[in-house]
């Protein structure tokens, strides 16, 4: 409630300074995410086949991974601000907690 009560005094944002600020609080996170995703699903198969039974668990359980789509970049920002923004004082970006 502290931290809403303090960003409620703030001046309105116009759509393009809020979309600039929403991109610059998650541009970063898209480059981490695109840069690791084939070593992130190559992790995810060797798990899954070391948790299999057999050789044919194991790919019938890789061959039905389901990977979810990124969040948009205001899915990642509204996120952030209704469940990480009190944990910052200083204005740090809340979207660096999004999972």
């Amino acid at each position: 409630a502290k931290g809403k009560a303090a960003k409620a005094a703030e001046p309105p944002m116009s759509a393009m300074e809020m979309w600039c600020r929403v991109v610059s609080h998650t541009d970063e996170l898209y480059v981490v995410h695109e840069t690791m995703q084939e070593t992130w699903k190559a992790m995810m198969a060797k798990l899954v086949i070391e948790v299999a039974r057999d050789d044919d668990e194991a790919k019938a359980m890789v061959a039905e991974m389901v990977y979810c789509e990124f969040k948009t970049p205001a899915e990642v920002h509204d996120k952030a601000m209704d469940h990480y923004a009190s944990r910052f004082s200083d204005n740090e970006l809340p979207e660096s907690c999004t999972p």
